[in-house]
C-alpha cells in the first residue's frame, strides 16, 4: 500500500504576504501623498496672504510718503483734521486714496490726522488701510493694516514757531509709532 503524503504548499502563503506588503505600502504612500497635497494647499493660501501683506504695506508706504510732504489739513485744502470715527483720503483730491493692481490688489488708505502745529510733533497720522471694497469708516474701525506716524514740521536748526500748516520744511522728521497688521 501506498501512503500518501502530504507536503505542505506554502504558495498561498506567500500570497497573503505579498498582499499585506502591498497594503501597508499603500497606506503609508496614501498617507503621505494627503500630506503633501495639503502642504501644497496651505503654501498657496500662505502666498495669497503674504501677496496682500505687501499690497497693504506698499499703499501705506505711499500714503506715508505723500503726506509727509504734502500735509493735507487746514483752511482752504481739501481735507481737514480728520479722527478715528471720521477718517479721510490720504493723497490726491478726494477720496478715496485707492492704489490698485499691487499684487493684484486694491486698496484704499484713509488717515486721521491730530494737528498741533506748535509742537514738534506737529502731525500724528494713523493710517487705516483695507480692501477697496470696504468703507472709510468701517476700515478705520477694523484696518487689515493700520500705522500711527509722527511728523516734525520744523527744520532741524530750528526756526520760527508754526501756526498753521508747513510750507517748506513739511516732514523734516518721521517716527513710525506703530505698524500693526490685523
Amino acid at each position: 500500500m501506498r501512503t500518501s503524503t502530504k507536503t505542505r504548499d506554502e504558495t498561498g502563503g506567500t500570497l497573503i504576504m505579498a498582499l499585506a506588503y502591498v497594503v501597508i505600502v499603500g497606506s503609508v504612500v496614501g498617507a503621505l501623498g494627503g500630506w503633501i497635497v495639503n502642504d501644497l494647499n496651505n503654501s498657496t493660501r500662505f502666498a495669497a496672504a503674504r501677496a496682500q501683506q505687501s499690497a497693504l504695506s506698499s499703499a501705506v508706504e505711499v500714503a506715508t510718503q505723500s503726506i509727509r510732504y504734502a500735509p493735507l489739513i487746514g483752511t482752504g485744502l481739501s481735507q481737514t483734521v480728520a479722527t478715528l470715527l471720521n477718517p479721510s483720503y490720504c493723497w490726491g483730491s478726494s477720496s478715496p486714496s485707492t492704489l490698485t493692481g499691487v499684487n493684484g490688489a486694491s486698496i484704499s488708505v484713509w488717515c486721521s490726522t491730530v494737528f498741533s502745529p506748535t509742537s514738534t510733533t506737529t502731525r500724528v497720522v494713523t493710517f487705516s488701510a483695507c480692501l477697496s471694497t470696504t468703507g472709510a469708516a468701517a476700515c478705520s474701525a477694523t484696518p487689515l493694516l493700520q500705522s500711527v506716524v509722527t511728523f516734525d514740521d520744523y527744520p532741524t536748526t530750528g526756526g520760527v514757531v508754526n501756526t498753521g500748516v508747513c510750507t517748506s520744511t513739511c516732514g523734516e522728521g518721521m517716527a513710525v509709532g506703530s505698524w500693526v497688521s490685523k
